[in-house]
């Protein structure tokens, strides 16, 4: 998303009317409708007469943002968490004790977390426009006065206020004169309504003629709105807008569909019957959005036009516009008028009213800051001691940088501004204040990026002392024009004078964000300018007075105190050599800004400003120590030195009072921030991943914050749905619970743990003050962790299911682990441990271990991969590198041989492929974060996009279901999807296709997501979805395209466009069994070091379907596949032949070589089925035309003798499909016969004949879709039509088909088939047929089509098929058909995979030197390496720790003397000194391969407890306490690498290191009170800067020894 938004770069525009283009005299209106309601109320409900009198200062207490707990009577002001800020009862504030105990320091009860919109409903109310304000005060009013009298504890009046709304707010009170509103703006508009000014009639006409659409929709009736209009604008006011819609009823007109709400037109004023679709500009009453978009797209003939549309109300205009819509919005914000006379400055003009306060009877506007409530935008929290440091935004503040664009006090606000301006938005990345125009509300100003603000108390309570307090965070630029040079001056109260000097002044700075923030500042600055040029006029320029209480204000300058106060000689503060006295130059200007700089803003911005490259070092020097910045020496070419600021002894004395004290307090927090971290050096700086603390998987500690604000902002789409999720469990936690029982555990296929606690555990770190949730994820864990075992009983021998446990359990042990107490924190690793230890051990005797690209390897691989993190991470190397190396191993060969896939797709098909890719990318993403193997350049990833692109239906809520697949995706895809467009493509259609997904997915019924699947991918995506990349289509979207699969062997047509007539989906399959690349591979013995055949591969999830086709006209499933079903031929579209001439399922019928009666899955490894193939022949689209050719003989036995088998698909019209099947048999074949069968899982078929031509059809919601059939003699044979269940043990039912046999003559038999969809009117169908060609013949009632088909390739014809449609020709030759070619071998296939296996090892080797120098040169280093090197025999595992202890003394030794003499070379680190021991566990990883790869070759059976003992004994042993050089025997693993690597023994240079740090700091404090006591007061500034030297260097000594002291656990 670009930083900054433009009206130029919109084609629509939208307006509000009533407060947006209709302003009105607030204090009038206010008071008018306030009457309105206490008249109703008084008359009508027998309400206290007391209501209708109403003080001037009484509306006061009318401020947006405020919600009405109507329960209970109280009005609450919250903060952006929930937390209530500020409350009262009735009109009465409630104290902070009352709030507390009321509401406590929390997010109040009926906070919605879920859009962060607090909706309306009848228990509580939110005041967030002008109109409803009134009604606020008459509410607390109607409290007060039933407190007074009835003394109510619960109160029901607001079913009384609603009535009064109603009564003067109904659509026919305009009309009818009713209710006391209506007819008084009727009589008197001039009093109530503020006329339009020129230069917002001038904007608009300026749209209009830019090209812009203008539209105006508003909630008020088209009478009231036709009186504002014709006020503000004019009689002609038809003539500003294109599209006028009235009785919008917002925001249901953003989120309600056609069906609920639609437009409907106007007559008189009066609404007529519902519109069925919006085709042109006018007025219009309701209506919805959705119809509205569709309007616009075409008027500004762009797919996606940009909308930005301007409201008043954050509940009705801006929140749904966004959230719904997607519009840009622009927020019209009256309290940014307020909010500039929020802080009285002295000699102030303004008159009273606009300063809050009241004179004479004159109500204050409502958007002036109030007295009860403060300010709009930010508040204190109650029951803080410190309430002025420690602000906090308010919920509505929240929201404008939330879901507005930018904000604005009104129209006329930028009337002015060229169209093409470009206004800084609000957005995730940039400050909370950078969307507001012409500039950010004051109050927020101040100290942004730190945790505290200063703030001026606006309560009753506080005193004028506090109020006219100035922010004491406020910083300020002077440019002073020395010697022709602009020259900066950064001062804070704080610190010394920041000084630098900029090449020019022209602020042409490359970098956006200097710019932004010197136009920030410039901005800020124009207010006191006109003053500081009057006074230079004078003789002498003044400037904006920062003082503090006690301080002596200067005459002219910048008056500054410290302590006692200090002011300047002459009426100056500032006396320096470079600018003696106070500047006096006429032509001298003083800027005053606002916004803090850090060092890195200030290097920025000397930087950028021509002065030559400013280190952040060197301005941290510059503003510690007062040390120049200097491009050369000197400054100024009259020979002028560098400034020296505070020259004198009195002034350096009086700026420096406290800086001991300041700096003491620097150096303890620096200590205690160092000491907090267990070990400053744990930190592995490979890529992103840091190893010093959890979460380390996916993102890091420091990470979360950001993770959390894009929540609320950028990412709430995705934290939307995750809330959804979470909440789904909470409200039933026994159905996602994992039961207690181990035996219900196992006893189903029970994926849907692990795969559900990613969610809730990425939930817990968004939303950590939800401690339901958090409960719930350590109950989840601790159920997962109380079963013996993750397997499946009836399947012990796979290992998917523990995977799935494993990955989920990994995963948020990691995101949780703060959250767990130490006791769980223990056993969960132990549980991690163990079952990454089974899988390890498994991977050499299972097939993922060596079945490459298929679904199973990459999820049990990045399960192992996610265990194996975590114990790194833990300290536990051996095991975890044995692990990683294994997935590693394995995984890179996948990604080796994913080259071989040309085309981007996956053989399992779609379903399964969103398996695969669900985990692979899992596992690329950890890989490159962790060990920096990239693959975000993979060609099969650039191509992987067209894959799911290609494969979606119209309407985006299926996919096409080739292979074992269900509806459409089994895991995302949109994680998948914005994965891609993040690291992949970059273009934004990763985002676009996954929105469209998402908006249209299924959400009942057949092709709703299992409950086990549907939040797999969540935190995943959040992780993953990058914001920046605004969501676009393909640049073909909307266009049907022909896409050709050459890998996968599958032609698709029609894909991802809108679900609407004659937009129709095609597929058609005829491939390699396995697709090309493995069917080459096992061929053509490619790759000999990996693959030994189809043992490498498994294809048991494919169909036997080659030659078999799917059709939806209208994108509506006419013909389907089968699903996840049994794996026999007629459950796919395709032929069978009979007599069988093999053992056969169904005899005397006989299906493809694959196809296997005795398991569920695809034959592929025996007889003739490794050889199964099919072939796309020729595909093309020609003038709306789509042919599509494919062989299929190679796909059945040749024992049948086919000679060919060709279907040929001719798409003639939209809802028009001509199939035509040649079947060419050989001269000694004995086939008699062939049936063909047409499936659609969802709708029965049924049977219908037409002048003796048999056919078939479906209803469906939209209408009949038929099919007729006859042979090319004309023939046609009676159909049988059925339904068929799967057996037991399989997700889908069944299907339902329709059977046509066809008896076969030698040597040529055609059978055609014509799908006719329910717009297509099929008038006669006709067939004419001899041996070379086939002439078929269609007529609709619309068009006439003439179809020639040559099936024989015999190179005598150059054409394949000739159409002609309506008189035109259409031909389909040579040009059609498809050309492959071989993929050679990747080159140096096992360097690639040798050279990505090395990148992972240092990771290890560094976290082992680590280790052991905690422990170096202590008995705990010989522990520490027995664990590390437990797997080697025990005699070579002691020889190698004496001999790494030798070295390591020596090295000790020779560092140590080397210090001694103050010779330690150069770069010589501590780490650096550790012994190396990883090559002995390369050994023991190398033992241990090749004792597991013997046993997986001999295929011996495992006695799989005894191997898991020898590989990770995790025995629970009571801890003993032992004695200091002695190793721990029979301790756990686990238990003993905890131990051992954190333990550190006291040691003789642990007690040195212990007494020379109390020595050190007894000396720090007794020279810190001489400097307060003595020193301080000396008259020589030589003493204080000796001692400050000394301070400096002892509190170095301190660091370092404390430093020294905590690794020795001194």
């Amino acid at each position: 998303m670009q930083p900054w938004f433009s009206l130029g770069d919109c084609d629509v525009v939208g307006f509000d009317l009533d407060h947006t283009l209709c302003r009105y005299h607030l204090p009038q209106t206010a008071r008018l409708i306030y009457d309105s309601f206490a008249q109703y109320l008084v008359t009508e409900k027998g309400y206290d007469k007391d209501l209708l009198t109403l003080a001037p200062d009484s509306l006061d207490f009318c401020c947006k943002g405020l919600v009405l707990d109507i329960e209970e009577g109280n009005f609450l002001k919250l903060a952006e968490d929930g937390t209530v800020l500020r409350a009262s009862h009735g009109t009465k504030s409630m104290t902070n004790g009352e709030i507390l105990e009321t509401y406590g320091r929390r997010e109040w009860k009926h906070f919605n977390t879920v859009s962060g919109m607090v909706s309306r409903s009848a228990k509580y109310y939110l005041y967030d426009n002008y109109f409803d304000l009134p009604g606020a005060l008459l509410c607390a009013r109607v409290v007060d006065s039933l407190d007074q009298h009835d003394g109510q504890k619960k109160y029901d009046f607001w079913k009384d206020m609603v009535a009064a709304v109603q009564h003067n707010y109904k659509i026919s009170a305009f009309k009818e004169d009713s209710g006391t509103y209506f007819p008084e703006v009727k009589n008197h508009p001039d009093k109530y309504l503020q006329r339009c000014p020129e230069s917002v009639k001038k904007w608009l006409k300026q749209l209009k003629s830019a090209g812009k659409i203008l539209l105006l929709i508003t909630s008020s009736h088209s009478d009231y709105c036709r009186l504002l209009c014709e006020h503000i604008l004019g009689n002609n006011f038809e003539e500003y807008f294109d599209i006028m819609i009235t009785n919008a009823l917002k925001p249901g007109f953003f989120s309600h569909t056609p069906n609920q709400r639609p437009f409907r037109t106007l007559e008189n004023d009066e609404e007529q019957e519902a519109l069925l679709s919006l085709d042109k500009p006018g007025w219009y009453s309701q209506g919805n959005a959705i119809q509205l978009c569709e309007l616009l797209k075409k008027m500004s003939g762009k797919l996606d036009p940009k909308v930005v549309y301007f409201g008043d109300s954050m509940h009705s205009d801006i929140f749904p516009a966004r959230h719904y819509s997607n519009w840009e919005t622009v927020f019209i914000l009256e309290e940014l008028l307020g909010d500039k006379v929020a802080v009285p400055e002295e000699g102030e003009s303004e008159p009273l009213e606009k300063k809050g306060k009241y004179e004479g009877d004159q109500p204050k506007a409502p958007y002036s800051v109030s007295k009860q409530w403060g300010s709009f935008f930010m508040d204190r929290l109650p029951g803080l001691e410190n309430a002025e440091e420690t602000l906090v935004r308010t919920w509505s503040c929240k929201c404008i940088s939330t879901y507005s664009t930018i904000a604005i006090p009104s129209l006329e606000a930028i009337a002015d501004l060229p169209l093409d301006y470009r206004f800084t938005r609000f957005s995730s990345n940039r400050s909370a204040t950078a969307g507001y125009y012409p500039s950010p509300p004051r109050v927020m100003l101040p100290s942004e990026e730190s945790g505290t603000m200063k703030f001026f108390s606006t309560s009753s309570q506080s005193s004028s002392a506090e109020r006219e307090k100035p922010q004491l965070e406020w910083i300020q630029i002077l440019i002073l024009h020395l010697s022709g040079k602009p020259f900066l001056l950064l001062e804070e109260p704080s610190t010394q004078l920041y000084r630098a000097i900029f090449a020019n002044n022209k602020f042409t700075g490359t970098q956006q964000g200097t710019q932004q923030t010197i136009k920030r500042s410039l901005t800020l600055a124009r207010e006191v300018t006109p003053m500081v040029k009057e006074r230079a006029a004078g003789g002498g320029v003044s400037g904006q007075r920062v003082s503090r209480p006690g301080s002596t204000p200067c005459g002219s300058g910048v008056g500054r105190a410290r302590g006692g106060g200090q002011g300047c000689p002459g009426g100056s503060s500032l006396r320096t050599r470079a600018f003696p006295g106070c500047p006096r130059r006429s032509g001298d200007v003083l800027l005053s800004g606002h916004r803090r700089l850090d060092t890195r803003s200030v290097a920025e911005v000397l930087g950028s400003r021509r002065v030559g490259p400013v280190s952040e070092q060197a301005v941290n020097r510059h503003m510690q120590s007062g040390e120049p910045l200097r491009k050369k020496k000197g400054y100024f070419k009259d020979g002028l030195a560098a400034i020296e600021t505070w020259r004198s002894d009195a002034t350096m004395r009086t700026h420096t009072r406290g800086a001991p004290s300041v700096f003491f307090i620097h150096a303890v927090c620096f200590a205690f921030a160092y000491g907090a971290r267990e070990d400053l050096d744990a930190m592995v700086p490979f890529v992103n991943a840091k190893y010093d603390s959890y979460p380390m998987l996916y993102f890091s500690k420091g990470d979360m914050e950001a993770l959390r604000l894009q929540a609320t902002t950028t990412h709430r789409h995705i934290a939307a749905r995750l809330i959804e999720a979470v909440q789904t469990m909470l409200s039933n936690p026994l159905e996602y619970l994992p039961p207690w029982d181990p035996k219900e555990f196992s006893a189903r296929w029970n994926e849907i743990y692990g795969n559900n606690l990613g969610a809730l555990a990425m939930f817990c770190i968004l939303y950590p003050e939800n401690i339901e949730a958090i409960n719930m994820a350590k109950d989840y864990m601790e159920r997962m962790a109380a079963q013996p075992s993750w397997l499946v009983k009836d399947a012990p021998w796979d290992e998917v299911p523990l995977a799935h446990s494993l990955v989920g359990f990994a995963t948020a042990y990691d995101f949780l682990y703060s959250y767990l107490s130490k006791t769980q924190q223990e056993r969960f690793l132990e549980v991690i441990a163990n079952a990454s230890g089974y899988m390890y051990e498994a991977s050499y005797r299972r097939g993922w271990g060596f079945q490459y690209l298929h679904n199973h390897q990459p999820t049990n691989c990045v399960a192992l991969l996610a265990g194996s993190l975590v114990l790194m991470n833990q300290g536990y190397l051996q095991e975890a590198y044995l692990w990683t190396k294994q997935v590693l191993a394995i995984m890179e060969k996948s990604v080796v041989l994913l080259q071989e896939v040309t085309d981007g797709s996956l053989y399992e098909g779609v379903a399964y492929g969103s398996y695969t890719t669900r985990s692979l990318f899992q596992y690329m993403f950890l890989v490159q974060r962790h060990f920096d193997i990239n693959h975000f350049s993979h060609p099969w990833l650039k191509q992987h996009f067209a894959f799911m692109y290609r494969t979606v239906l119209p309407g985006f809520q299926r996919t096409v279901a080739i292979a074992d697949s269900n509806y459409n995706w089994f895991y995302g895809p949109e994680s998948q999807l914005v994965f891609l467009d993040k690291f992949v493509m970059r273009n934004g259609s990763g985002n676009w296709l996954a929105e469209q997904i998402r908006r249209n997915r299924v959400v009942e019924g057949p092709g709703t997501a299992s409950k086990g699947q549907r939040w797999c991918t969540l935190h995943t995506e959040f992780l993953w979805y990058d914001a920046s990349l605004r969501s676009i289509p393909p640049p073909d979207y909307g266009v049907p395209k022909l896409h050709y699969f050459e890998d996968w062997g599958v032609v698709t047509y029609g894909s991802a466009l809108p679900a609407e007539i004659n937009r129709p989906f095609l597929s058609f399959k005829s491939g390699k069994l396995g697709g090309r690349a493995i069917y080459d591979i096992v061929h053509k013995n490619k790759y000999k070091e990996w693959i030994r055949g189809w043992r490498n591969f498994n294809a048991g999830h494919e169909h036997p379907d080659q030659n078999s086709f799917t059709f939806a006209p209208n994108g509506v499933p006419f013909i389907t596949e089968a699903l996840y079903g049994p794996k026999y031929t007629f459950f796919n579209n395709v032929l069978m032949f009979s007599p069988a001439v093999s053992k056969s399922c169904f005899f005397p019928w006989e299906g493809q070589i694959t196809e296997d009666c005795s398991s569920k899955w695809l034959k592929y490894k025996h007889d003739l089925a490794g050889d199964c193939q099919g072939r796309v022949v020729a595909a093309m689209e020609r003038s709306g035309v789509v042919f599509i050719r494919g062989e299929g003989v190679g796909a059945y036995n040749p024992k049948l003798k086919l000679r060919k088998l060709q279907r040929n698909l001719i798409l003639l019209h939209p809802q028009l499909l001509l199939l035509v099947d040649q079947i060419h048999l050989e001269d000694d074949s004995p086939l008699e016969a062939a049936t063909s069968f047409f499936h659609n899982v969802d709708v029965p078929f049924e049977e219908t004949v037409v002048d003796d031509v048999h056919g078939a059809f479906i209803r469906q919601r939209d209408g009949i879709y038929k099919m007729y059939w006859m042979d090319d003699t004309g023939h046609s044979e009676k159909a049988t039509i059925a339904s068929r269940m799967y057996p037991r043990g399989y997700p889908y039912n069944g299907t339902n088909y329709v059977n046509v046999t066809t008896l076969l003559r030698h040597p040529i038999t055609r059978a055609i088939y014509l799908f006719i969809g329910p717009s297509v009117d099929v008038q006669s169908f006709t067939v004419r047929g001899d041996s070379p060609q086939l002439d078929v013949f269609v007529t609709t009632s619309e068009h006439a089509y003439a179809v020639y088909l040559w099936p024989v390739e015999d190179g005598s014809r150059s054409a394949f098929a000739q159409v002609i449609a309506d008189r035109q020709k259409i031909v389909f030759d040579r040009a059609s058909a498809i050309r492959s070619s071989a993929v050679p071998e990747v080159k140096d296939y096992i360097g690639i995979v040798e050279r990505n296996l090395q990148h992972f090892k240092p990771v290890f080797q560094q976290l082992e030197k680590q280790i052991l120098s905690r422990v170096r040169n202590t008995a705990s280093f010989r522990k520490t390496a027995e664990r590390l090197l437990r797997f080697s025999d025990k005699r070579q595992t002691e020889e190698a720790i004496d001999r790494i202890f030798a070295i390591s003394q020596r090295q000790q030794q020779q560092h140590g003397r080397a210090k001694k003499n103050r010779k330690v070379a150069k770069g010589y680190k501590f780490v650096d000194a550790v012994p190396d021991i990883f090559a002995q566990i390369e050994v023991n990883e190398r033992k241990v391969r090749q004792k597991a790869q013997t046993q997986a070759q001999k295929e011996l059976p495992i006695d799989e407890d005894e191997e898991m003992k020898d590989l990770l004994d995790f025995a629970d042993i009571t801890y003993v306490k032992h004695k200091t050089g002695v190793s721990i025997k029979g301790q756990s693993g686990l238990a003993q690498m905890v131990t051992t690597a954190r333990s550190r023994a006291p040691s003789i240079s642990a007690s040195y290191t212990r007494l020379f740090l109390i020595l050190n700091i007894a000396i720090f404090f007794v020279m810190l009170a001489m400097q307060l006591t003595y020193f301080q007061k000396a008259k020589r500034l030589h003493g204080q800067r000796c001692l400050y030297a000394i301070l400096l260097v002892d509190s170095c000594i301190l660091l370092w020894l404390y430093s020294s002291c905590s690794q020795s656990q001194c």
